[in-house]
């Protein structure tokens, strides 16, 4: 009996370049240098389970397998409208259907062709974001070992770093004012009110004294002889 369900891919990767044409189909498997989905695809299943497939689906071509375990193998291929599927039969003819990719969010046609030709197996699901300059990016996860990890690209399959918008850091600039020599400049703060005190006393060449008051937003200034402040 069929089961079609959503379920999790497990598949490994290496750094080998991989590109097979799907003759029947017209649509290219491949992975870039960086990246090989297809190296645990590799396997030949024994031939009453290659015959189980052909037997159900007599369309699928270029197929990939992997040993599941002992007992399960599974099936990668392209439909006829160039959609991944991933089939599972075990040595018994019992088998289930995996629908992948998710997609989280409306994704374009043409973004999911690149990313199953890119990630095929491992490719778990897509969703789309607002990238740094209001352009679309898509978070491409991809399944191996039972991790998932995240790549993100744009519409024609090419990465980008440059994800979120980076708000400018604003640096505030402090006016710093040359204190002579001989001034002592003393702060005070009232802990219960809003108003602060600034002192400034100056010492001048002919010995006399100059003090600077300052509150509340008013300056008085005296020296050392004159009305006190």
């Amino acid at each position: 009996m069929k089961k079609t369900i959503l379920a999790m891919i497990l598949a490994g990767s290496s750094c080998a370049v991989f590109a097979q044409e799907d003759s029947a189909k017209n649509v290219t498997l491949m992975t870039t240098s960086e990246y090989n989905a297809y190296s645990t695809f590799t396997a030949m299943p024994p031939t009453d389970v290659h015959s189980y497939i052909m037997r159900d689906y007599p369309a699928a071509t270029d197929l990939h397998w992997r040993m599941e375990n002992t007992d399960w193998w599974h099936a990668y291929y392209l439909d006829n409208n160039g959609m991944p599927m991933n089939v599972y039969y075990n040595m018994r003819g019992n088998t289930y259907t995996v629908a992948l990719p998710v997609k989280q969010t409306w994704i374009p046609d043409a973004v999911v062709t690149k990313a199953v030709q890119l990630y095929g197996p491992v490719l778990y699901d897509i969703s789309s974001i607002k990238g740094s300059d209001k352009q679309d990016i898509y978070a491409v996860r991809i399944l191996e070992n039972g991790m998932t990890s995240t790549i993100w690209m744009d519409e024609n399959g090419n990465k980008v770093m440059d994800i979120y918008r980076v708000e400018p850091v604003v640096t505030e600039t402090m006016n710093t004012e040359v204190v002579p020599a001989g001034t002592e400049v003393k702060t005070e703060t009232d802990m219960n009110s809003t108003d602060t005190k600034t002192k400034v006393k100056v010492k001048n060449d002919d010995g006399t004294e100059t003090k600077t008051k300052t509150k509340n937003g008013q300056t008085k200034t005296k020296t050392s002889g004159t009305e006190p402040l």
